[in-house]
């Protein structure tokens, strides 16, 4: 317990780095000058970056709705006949990816 306590101690009482930032002796700008160039070069990139970040965005917002809106108007007001008719286009839709379908091609994992 006393070597514990001693250093505990030791390492409590070592001062702490001094910080040249912090006193105002240097400047915070000075390194990030040092990545102009490379943005300079590439700012085209990263705006298509941002934009395309910022369209899939846009597009899962009306997800939500459009779920909201099946429910509301096919399951609540029990229009069965759109239910089915969704049903079937899901099973269409799941029929035609690949993926889906065992022995159809590469994805199914048999060949013909």
């Amino acid at each position: 317990m006393q070597s514990c306590l001693a250093h505990l101690k030791r390492g409590l009482s070592q001062t702490t780095p001094s910080d040249p930032l912090a006193k105002g002796q240097g400047r915070a700008g000075a390194s990030l000058l040092k990545l102009r160039p490379f943005v300079a070069r590439h700012w085209p990139v990263g705006a298509f970056g941002v934009l395309l970040v910022a369209l899939a965005s846009l597009l899962s917002f009306p997800q939500p709705l459009i779920y909201r809106l099946f429910v509301d108007d096919v399951v609540l007001d029990r229009e069965w006949r759109l239910f089915i008719r969704s049903l079937v286009a899901n099973q269409q839709n799941l029929y035609r990816d690949p993926a889906f379908c065992p022995g159809e091609g590469d994805a199914g994992g048999r060949g013909p």
